[in-house]
């Protein structure tokens, strides 16, 4: 989130709204809203998004290829992205 802005505190901000948006997915509450609003198959496909979902295996002592992948995939995600800010504003 630091290359999507010059200023380290809105940087901050992005970067704790991005981490608690991963995070809310995966709460029965917002879960709950989701099934009320577009169905429970859907729903349970937006919490699989969620930090919560693929870290309560890990709590169990339990690895799991999925969330290794998934933890793996959101950092080559957040770096690309990153990549490719730096490089639109070096202006190549």
């Amino acid at each position: 989130m630091s290359a999507l802005t010059p200023a380290q505190v809105v940087a901050f901000v992005l970067a704790v709204l991005f981490s608690f948006l991963l995070t809310a997915l995966g709460l029965p509450l917002v879960s709950d809203f989701f099934a009320g609003v577009v169905g429970g198959g859907v729903a349970e496909t937006i919490s699989r998004f969620s930090i919560l979902y693929h870290f309560d295996a890990a709590q169990r002592g339990v690895v799991e290829f999925r969330s290794v992948f998934y933890f793996l995939s959101l950092i080559a995600l957040c770096l690309g992205f990153t990549a490719v800010s730096v490089d639109a504003r070096r202006g190549g």
